[in-house]
């Protein structure tokens, strides 16, 4: 029994570390955060059910891959390189990429069944997916809405001050996204200024 068990964490920590190339690898001008999976649904209030979870105040306590392996993935800050907006969309695609990843290895990490088989490979299944992957899915659903609002607010503000001749619809997502408006509880940016991923 404790052999099996060793042999499923062992299991996870393979799983963790080959799905980082995965999603390293993923396109990011593939995914479409405003439509289906990433969107929010209504229920989640564009991310603002998460606030519940108190997600503020635990989400810098959670292991980052970026702070583990700097330059592994883009820093989650809009200070630095390039224009606040292209950054944004950076930030935005990456979260996409980050919550398929953590999807991935909650299903792939059904496999700790077969090591294990019983309630014993469920109970570690569920531990995994509860504890290691979760809570990042969550962080992620709660700081994109933000992101795509204070993006819409850059553009908004940049098509405001362009001259009538350059001033195009500049505006990456439709539906949702571009209609949401930002409310007196929305969260601040800076909520997710320092997102974790692993």
């Amino acid at each position: 029994m404790l052999r099996r068990i060793i042999r499923c964490l062992i299991f996870y920590a393979a799983l963790g570390v080959l799905c980082f190339p995965f999603g390293r690898g993923l396109a990011r001008t593939e995914f479409r955060p405003d439509a289906f999976p990433f969107a929010s649904y209504f229920w989640e209030r564009e991310g603002r059910i998460y606030a519940r979870l108190r997600i503020r105040e635990w989400q810098g306590l959670l292991p980052d891959v970026s702070r583990l392996f700097p330059g592994s993935v883009p820093r989650k800050e809009l200070k630095g390189g390039g224009k606040p907006e292209e950054r944004l969309r950076l930030l935005i695609n990456e979260s996409c990429v980050a919550e398929v990843t953590h999807l991935v290895l909650c299903v792939l990490g059904l496999w700790a069944v077969h090591i294990l088989p019983g309630q014993g490979g469920v109970t570690l299944w569920l531990l995994y997916v509860l504890l290691g992957n979760l809570p990042y899915i969550l962080i992620q659903r709660y700081n994109r809405p933000m992101m795509m609002r204070t993006l819409e607010r850059l553009l908004c503000r940049k098509r405001a001050d362009a001259p009538p001749e350059q001033a195009g619809d500049e505006i990456p997502w439709s539906g949702d996204a571009r209609d949401a408006r930002v409310s007196d509880d929305a969260p601040d940016a800076r909520e997710w200024k320092e997102t974790p991923e692993r």
